[in-house]
């Protein structure tokens, strides 16, 4: 900050500060590896100006201190208002490779994401399930940071390669067919809890103030047989974090990350939106074992 004027005479005005300190941003869907360097440190405020030359005996007196208001972060990403879905749940089946089933306002890309300290099936495979039809299937070992995950993206801008918010607010909740050995953390991600920082999806969490990255979820036990589960957004919780109500407005995608230094071997099939109006949601946790595909 810079001081005020000088101490003869007319005190000057003071100096306003500078930009605010930059912070840096996690890379990836939450917590990769790499980190884009947030915006410069602080530059110096300018100068107070010299107060007007006064008399010995009337002395001037110095400046105060001026206290910026806290202004909320603003995204490095600019996406158009958030689709609404509603008529049509199923987000991806694979039965078409590995993308984001283009309807119903949706449409984009799976993505994969880990600490660098291990090793994850790269690219992501898409393979044929033992109970018909195609899966995906990963496996992932030898991580001991924080781990490793797949993402999607379900409103992806591909003009803009970023990652845009949807709105499930006509969904309960969300129900997937998984199978394999480990623990899946299923995620929703949310703008909400994005850093604004985040050059590759919108995001309003200020790194700088708060812990972001605390997405809604809730961890799964795989088993040998292909078991459906499903969720509503009320059984949903964040593990960590400043407390953020759920937004349905505001969802990125779905995820699973696995935690260091477990193993996983996993396979996914059936993602999907819930709807109770036609029976879709039926409490929480598994839904019974069926075939994938």
């Amino acid at each position: 900050m810079a001081s005020g004027g000088a101490t003869s005479g007319v005190s000057g005005s003071v100096g306003v500060s500078g930009a605010s300190v930059g912070v840096s941003s996690t890379g990836g869907a939450s917590g990769g590896v790499s980190s884009v360097a947030g915006a410069g440190g602080v530059s110096a405020g300018a100068a107070g100006s010299a107060g007007a030359a006064g008399s010995a005996s009337n002395a001037g007196s110095g400046g105060g201190v001026v206290i910026l208001p806290y202004l909320p972060p603003v995204s490095h990403v600019n996406c158009a208002p958030a689709p609404v879905g509603g008529l049509q749940p199923l987000i991806a089946d694979f039965e078409d490779g590995l993308k984001i089933i283009a309807q119903d306002g949706r449409g984009g890309i799976w993505f994969e994401y880990a600490d660098g300290s291990g090793t994850q099936s790269n690219p992501i495979p898409v393979v044929a399930s033992d109970a018909g039809g195609k899966a995906m299937h990963v496996v992932g070992k030898g991580f001991t940071n924080w781990g490793s995950g797949i993402g999607s993206a379900i409103a992806f801008d591909f003009g803009k390669n970023v990652q845009c918010p949807y709105d499930v607010s006509l969904f309960d909740g969300v129900s997937v067919r998984v199978k394999g050995t480990g623990t899946a953390h299923l995620r929703v991600t949310q703008v909400e809890m994005t850093p604004a920082t985040a050059a590759d999806r919108k995001g309003s969490c200020d790194p700088g103030k708060d812990v972001c990255e605390g997405h809604y979820e809730v961890a799964i036990e795989l088993t040998s047989t292909w078991t459906l589960h499903r969720y509503e957004w009320s059984e949903l919780a964040q593990p960590f974090g400043n407390p953020q109500p759920f937004n349905p407005k505001s969802v990125l995608g779905v995820s699973f990350e696995f935690h260091a230094p477990t193993d996983y071997d996993f396979w996914l099939d059936d993602v999907s939106f819930l709807q109770t109006d036609s029976g879709g949601a039926g409490g929480g946790g598994a839904g019974g074992a069926g075939a994938g595909g």
